[in-house]
């Protein structure tokens, strides 16, 4: 049993089975763009891990080359999605720095498949065989660091130092947990795969690369993210319609008698007469009187009589709503949660949906 190959091969899967959350949440919610660079993200993560043992088990100069050139590629990837992914996330980011990374970046990738030997080497002398301290042995290059390397070297300086500024101004804003979260897991698979990679080119160390393991940081973070919005959404759910059900009951504990026209004078019977008038219809109906007089009161038995009677009546007292709170109570919000979800939470027009809404000035 070859444990490179089995703790590799998992690595892969990990990564992989990221991607394909991050595609299933796309699929449900379009327009975010934040769950499709999320999922190339652990995708181009997998397709590195698989490079990584490919490169291990490469036999031939020519071989090692193609497969280096391939796994730097991922890399790209990797790197640009994660800092936009950063950068809409975290909403602190500096724009400015995100597009200049990306261009040293795409300068890079581009020596990468112009320089015969990756952007890694100007050139390999030959290949050696590593054994590990228990005894399994995988491939490593002997041959001259290419100058154009320092491009990559650069960048992952500035990238660091773009999560460490935002981490810190959306530490200032007072979300530190997601600071914390998500700007110490980049940092720390940043600082990881920055260290240990020029090590490995430079043959000061004999080991494997090992960037798709400083990548399982990024996954722990999001797994526990999606962990605790999946409860969080949950539990917003359960209020908001806790919400809605109590102002409902409410509303019918505030009525408990009204919509009943008590009386037989010309001027009630005249009422009903108006009311059996205007019940069919769906027009807006104005209702005027003075304070106190029962306007409710005609509003509920306008309801009552109307082929709506089956649904809601919802009452909306104007004078009673904060005017900072009147656009949320009328036509509801829509809460964003981790990675771009929505919780929405319903307005009164949207109960009224198929009733009746009664609006007091």
């Amino acid at each position: 049993m070859s444990w490179l190959t089995v703790t590799w091969s998992m690595c892969a899967a990990i990564t992989m089975m990221l991607g394909f959350i991050q595609l299933s949440m796309w699929l449900r919610d379009r327009k975010s763009l934040i769950h499709p660079l999320a999922m190339v993200m652990a995708f181009s993560a997998s397709a590195m891990t698989i490079s990584e043992l490919a490169l291990m088990h490469s036999q031939a100069v020519p071989h090692y080359v193609n497969v280096l050139k391939i796994e730097n590629l991922m890399v790209y990837i990797l790197l640009i999605t994660m800092i936009w992914l950063a950068y809409l996330y975290m909403g602190t980011a500096r724009r400015a720095l995100a597009i200049l990374i990306t261009v040293i970046w795409t300068i890079a990738i581009v020596m990468n498949f112009t320089s015969p030997y990756s952007l890694v080497f100007s050139d390999i002398s030959s290949l050696q065989r590593v054994s590990t301290f228990w005894g399994e042995s995988y491939t490593t290059a002997i041959g001259t660091t290419n100058p154009w390397k320092l491009l990559a070297d650069f960048s992952t300086v500035l990238i660091l130092v773009y999560i460490f500024d935002a981490s810190l101004r959306l530490w200032k804003q007072g979300k530190r947990e997601r600071a914390l979260l998500t700007g110490g897991s980049i940092i720390l698979f940043m600082v990881t795969a920055g260290i240990q990679a020029p090590l490995v080119d430079a043959g000061i160390i004999r080991t494997p690369y090992m960037i798709s393991f400083a990548f399982l940081a990024i996954v722990a973070s999001m797994t526990y993210e999606l962990a605790r919005d999946a409860a969080r959404a949950k539990e917003l759910a359960r209020r908001m319609q806790n919400a809605e059900t109590l102002y409902l009951r409410e509303e019918l504990a505030n009525v408990e008698g009204v919509g009943v026209l008590a009386g037989n004078s010309h001027i009630i019977q005249a009422i009903r007469k108006r009311i059996a008038e205007l019940a069919s219809g769906s027009g807006p109906i104005l209702i005027r009187g003075e304070a106190g007089s029962g306007q409710l009161s005609v509003a509920r038995a306008l309801h009552e009589a109307s082929p709506r009677a089956k649904r809601a009546f919802i009452h909306i007292n104007c004078a009673a709503i904060h005017p900072n709170d009147q656009e949320e109570e009328l036509f509801g919000k829509d809460l964003s949660t981790f990675m771009g979800r929505k919780a929405h939470r319903r307005g009164r027009f949207e109960l009224a949906t198929g009733g009746t809404l009664y609006i007091e000035h």
